[in-house]
């Protein structure tokens, strides 16, 4: 469906704007993943510190 939708956008829309589509995409992608993965490091860091804390004074002891 995804394919037959681009074909018929082709058949009005000039090739050369699609050129720098995908990579563009990617960009966003790799936007999103990075926006995310620092929400989850600020909101969980403390306490993953903290487990890392208990387990290197168990294994001191």
């Amino acid at each position: 469906m995804v394919e037959y939708v681009k074909a018929l956008y082709g058949l009005y829309v000039p090739e050369d704007q699609f050129e720098g589509q995908g990579l563009v995409e990617y960009a966003l992608i790799l936007v999103l993943i990075s926006v995310v993965a620092i929400a989850v490091m600020a909101t969980l860091g403390g306490k993953i510190r903290d487990v890392f804390t208990k387990v290197s004074e168990t294994m001191n002891t």
